[in-house]
């Protein structure tokens, strides 16, 4: 009973209470608050969504060299027919091959790739079934019809840069490394010839074995130091080549 009183009375001075009629316009009559709530709490339930996370699909960025380029363009694989389009190739050994070279290098003597005069096409014919190097040129005519070229003598030079790059390759050294290696043995190559070209200046002629004691130079290494030295001392080639 003591409560009842308590809770009239209360109820009582609330409605003493006047009312503000600006926020019963904004809010809606006291009649309509419980119609007010429910309709919130059944918005509030009609919104209420459950939410999933969806795996995306993972993509992995992996950076390789662009090998797709000008200079790799040039080199080609096996040819049935010789192209001189490309660098580098491998082609069947044939007539066909002789005649087909032979024109390109007049062609290239003519109709120059850089629009610039030059004195000598020069193509390098490995023979993978021989082992053996020819030289054919724009100049010099072989008479021989089973060779396309002069043959080349093996230089000590090349040879032992090579077999240097392949030990080096066997004991899975890094590639700069290898490519740091083939640029000092090349690099020598070029000081010698830079020794042979100071030598033989202001001389006519020279014996080989005369530049062999002096020099330190092995007769199968002087046509490459001397086709070197002619590239940077005109006057080598009309001593020794």
């Amino acid at each position: 009973m003591g409560h009842g009183k308590r809770m009239a009375s209360i109820t009582g001075v609330l409605g003493d209470i006047p009312r503000n009629k600006s926020s019963d316009s904004a809010l809606g009559d006291s009649g309509d608050e419980g119609g007010s709530r429910s309709q919130t709490g059944a918005s509030h339930g009609e919104h209420r969504q459950e939410e999933y996370e969806l795996p995306l699909p993972r993509m992995e960025t992996v950076s390789k060299p662009h090998v797709t380029n000008f200079g790799h363009s040039l080199l080609g694989g096996y040819c049935p027919q010789y192209l001189p389009d490309f660098v580098l190739h491998g082609a069947a050994s044939d007539e066909r091959l002789r005649q087909r070279l032979t024109a390109d290098l007049d062609h290239a003597m003519l109709h120059p790739a850089l629009d610039e005069p030059i004195a000598e096409a020069v193509c390098i014919v490995a023979d993978t079934d021989k082992w053996t190097v020819q030289v054919a040129t724009s100049q010099r005519r072989v008479m021989d019809s089973s060779k396309l070229g002069k043959d080349v003598l093996v230089s000590s030079l090349v040879s032992g840069l090579l077999l240097s790059i392949l030990q080096l390759s066997k004991l899975g050294l890094s590639p700069d490394f290898v490519i740091m290696h083939l640029e000092d043995r090349l690099q020598e190559i070029y000081f010698k010839s830079k020794m042979l070209s100071e030598y033989l200046k202001g001389q006519t002629r020279v014996h080989v074995r005369e530049l062999g004691v002096v020099l330190g130079i092995e007769s199968n290494d002087l046509p490459l130091l001397a086709a070197v030295a002619s590239t940077h001392s005109p006057y080598v080639a009309q001593i020794l080549l």
